[in-house]
């Protein structure tokens, strides 16, 4: 979990961030050209690392309700289904029990950051496939998006749920894959 930054000014970090990222590509777009070598493996590795900050920042907050909405929801179903309870809800039910499957063995930051991973990895993958060689831009513009830390962090089944259709998007020449992701989206909310 991550403490170091207060959560009154976790999503201002994140923000802030994004601004740094979004001038810092701006400079290094005056400086290279957009299909220089050197400018596409800087495009790669900085690619991969945004992936992997963004999963560990976001996965790894704080519980808080106040700060993040429905998150102190998603922790009492969690720890709910820790001791025992049944799955009850008509709605939604295979985010339930995605949330009971993952709590009979893991705590809860660990439930957070694999949602967390669940919700960002479709971004990076449909970045990739429809966008080549430039997929960090793509990449970059679903995080820097409005909603990408809402629903990272608020809206969690709305976020599984974009994130399992734009899986699907990534399977599209391969339509029964496709359709498999689709209702699994519609499963987790609807």
């Amino acid at each position: 979990m991550n403490t170091l930054i207060s959560l009154e000014n976790y999503y201002d970090v994140f923000i802030y961030f994004c601004f740094f990222l979004v001038l810092l590509n701006l400079m290094h777009a005056y400086t290279l050209t957009l299909n220089n070598p050197k400018n596409l493996r800087f495009l790669r590795s900085a690619g991969v690392i945004l992936l992997v900050l963004v999963i560990l920042y976001v996965g790894l907050r704080p519980v808080s309700g106040k700060y993040f909405g429905d998150m102190s929801t998603y922790y009492r179903y969690f720890l709910n289904y820790q001791q025992g309870m049944d799955v009850v809800t008509n709605q939604d039910k295979l985010f339930h029990y995605y949330i009971k499957f993952l709590s009979y063995f893991l705590g809860v930051h660990g439930f957070f950051l694999i949602t967390m991973a669940l919700y960002t990895v479709p971004m990076f993958l449909v970045a990739k496939r429809f966008f080549k060689d430039y997929w960090f831009y793509a990449f970059l513009m679903f995080v820097v998006s409005f909603p990408f830390f809402s629903y990272g962090t608020n809206g969690i089944r709305n976020g599984l749920a974009t994130s399992m259709f734009l899986w699907g998007l990534y399977y599209k020449d391969k339509k029964i894959l496709m359709g498999v992701f689709f209702i699994l989206a519609t499963l987790f909310h609807k």
